[in-house]
């Protein structure tokens, strides 16, 4: 198979086990959305120990979440756009990217010195979102010169402070002169309104068109009826014009503002990029220790050798459920022990017994491990990692590949004795059914032998007869069985 089959199989394989509703959880826990663009990509590793290492820092923010201080992770957002334009000198960011920049670096400030003040408590957490550097990120200079809406502050600099005292001088200047002048005309019955607008930048007074030539001033614009022409008196004239040399100065000053702290993130660009990232990783990190707080889960000991020792575990994807119903319900917790000498386990029962919940149960468990997300069982428990996990569950009826259950379920178990290897687990639910009794119970036991053979670690489901009776007669196999609670 390519490995492109592969990885869609694996995908699937998830789905019915019930990985889809972990995930979906685990991203409902997420504070920004910037964070599900990087969670698929943070629930792959490579190898035991870095999955053991996510495993015990997830265990680390559990503890931390349950018994000590709220850890706040403030708001960050996709910055990678705005790092991209600061890179050649002179640029200005707009205050609104100057201000996210800000946010996202204080957010960092903060994650490193709740981490730095708790060292010997969370090592691995203050390794993995900690960096002394991060003080040097300059959020402070802009929260300084630019309000939370965008605006830049008089205290930005003593420049701009002098131009805008100036600027509401001239402002008052020209009202005063256009109000004077807006009197008179009032006074002569020549005005349109009764206030002062704006045309161009300009004061201006309105005034009848037929009396345009009674004003001394200049006409600026006509309204759309024609009957009202707008006038910046003579007397006006003046202040105007220092008006608009002081407003071009502030927006030259506030330009020179904006490249002075954009020309401070540029020089600690990959700071930033890299106390960005530290951030994705915290929300991360802090949704999958919510979601294991959700399922009063832990981190079992964890080796490669294919052993599962669990006590107390409970099928994850029913916690979620039952707890969105608010928690009326309650999983039945079970014991299973599967290593050693002992490759696979028949576990037989009455219908809805729990057969098939308990199996997919331990392969949900599996690949949630693989993952580095804890599971719901006692402590004491081991559940070692597996390369893959293959799957043959429920009605595989395919009507695009015109197969039938049985012949779709023949293809699922070919793919599975010829590519499952020691290092695997599987999982079978209701062996040999959809065909013939006495044949699907050969065709079944021919399997197990050739996965038992293979050292395959191997969990089947079934309502045969025969099975149980090979699995009591082999080296190796163990028979287990689900019961009513009377």
């Amino acid at each position: 198979m390519s490995s492109q089959s592969d990885a869609s199989g694996r995908h699937e394989a998830g789905n019915k086990l019930g990985l889809d509703v972990v995930i979906a959880r685990l991203a409902e826990l997420l504070l920004e959305e910037e964070s599900r663009v990087h969670l698929a990509a943070s629930l792959e590793f490579d190898g035991l120990e870095a999955v053991r290492k996510e495993l015990s820092t997830v265990a680390e923010l559990q503890e931390c979440l349950r018994h000590d201080d709220p850890f706040l992770l403030g708001p960050y957002a996709d910055i990678r756009q705005q790092l991209s334009e600061i890179g050649p000198s002179g640029v200005a960011l707009d205050a609104t990217d100057l201000l996210l920049l800000a946010h996202t670096a204080r957010s960092a400030v903060t994650v490193h010195r709740y981490f730095e003040d708790r060292t010997e408590k969370y090592p691995l957490l203050f390794r993995a979102l900690s960096d002394p550097e991060t003080d040097q990120l300059p959020f402070r200079e802009v929260f300084k010169a630019i309000d939370l809406s965008g605006e830049i502050l008089d205290s930005a600099s003593s420049e701009l402070q002098r131009i805008r005292r100036g600027l509401t001088r001239a402002q008052g200047s020209a009202r005063k002169a256009a109000l004077d002048a807006l009197r008179k005309a009032s006074a002569a019955g020549f005005a349109a309104e009764e206030q002062p607008t704006i045309r161009g930048g300009r004061l201006v007074i309105p005034v009848r068109a037929e009396a345009k030539r009674r004003v001394d001033g200049f006409v600026h614009d006509v309204s759309a009826s024609g009957q009202t022409v707008y006038i910046e008196p003579a007397a006006s004239l003046e202040s105007n014009n220092r008006v608009r040399e002081l407003e071009y100065d502030e927006i030259r000053e506030c330009h020179r503002i904006r490249v002075e702290l954009t020309e401070l993130f540029r020089e600690v660009r990959p700071l930033l990029k890299a106390a960005w990232l530290r951030l994705v990783r915290a929300d991360i990190l802090q949704a999958k220790a919510r979601l294991a707080n959700e399922m009063d889960a832990i981190v079992p000991s964890v080796e490669h050798n294919g052993g599962i020792q669990i006590i107390q575990a409970r099928n994850p994807e029913l916690m979620l459920v039952f707890n969105r119903e608010g928690g009326k319900r309650s999983v039945v917790p079970f014991d299973l022990d599967l290593g050693g000498d002992n490759t696979m386990i028949v576990i037989s029962g009455p219908n809805a017994g729990g057969k098939s919940v308990t199996m997919k149960a331990v392969g949900l468990m599996a690949l949630m491990v693989s993952k580095g997300l804890p599971i719901p069982v006692a402590p004491g428990s081991r559940f070692d990692l597996f390369d893959t996990v293959h799957a043959d569950i429920g009605d595989e009826q395919s009507m695009s590949d015109d197969l039938s259950t049985f012949t779709s379920h023949l293809k699922n178990l070919s793919n599975i004795i010829t590519t499952a290897g020691p290092r695997d687990l599987a999982l079978i639910d209701e062996a040999g059914t959809g065909t013939d009794p006495e044949a699907g119970g050969a065709m079944a036991r021919a399997i197990l032998e050739v996965l038992h053979r293979n050292g395959v670690r191997t969990i089947v489901t079934t309502h045969y007869g025969p099975l149980k009776l090979f699995a009591h007669e082999t080296d190796g196999i163990q028979n287990a069985s689900m019961t009513f609670d009377q």
